[in-house]
């Protein structure tokens, strides 16, 4: 039985993606519910960033399943996505609370994400 090797660099845009949705997804974690958003997420600009973000990252999350289904070996997509959700929370952790905490960071997460899945749609 021959095991098929995945393409490398699919796999770590696909790992790129998973891992940017996932810290993402930890981050946003924290301004929810709307009692325990900061003030700069309250108002009308905030909440454009929270769902404008969440969208971004959705669609991100979307193209990482492309990714996974289309280009790579189902064993290496289950493996490679489990782990960099796993990595998640020890990448965040050591972030400073201010970054999680208020608009920068679900910012910075959704570019990451939007920008690896920009770059996974000319594969």
């Amino acid at each position: 039985m021959r095991i098929a090797t995945p393409d490398w660099t699919v796999l770590a845009l696909f790992i790129a993606i998973v891992l940017s949705v996932a810290v993402y997804g930890l981050a946003l974690s924290a301004h929810f519910p709307a009692e325990h958003r900061r003030a700069s997420l309250s108002g009308p600009a905030g909440s454009l960033i929270l769902w404008g973000t969440m969208a971004a990252s959705g669609l991100a999350a979307a193209a990482a399943i492309r990714l996974g289904w289309s280009f790579l070996p189902v064993y290496a997509t289950v493996i490679a996505g489990g782990l960099a959700i796993l990595a998640a929370p020890l990448i965040l952790k050591p972030l400073p609370d201010h970054l999680i905490d208020e608009r920068g960071g679900l910012l910075l997460f959704a570019a990451l994400a939007a920008t690896f899945a920009g770059i996974s749609a000319t594969i």
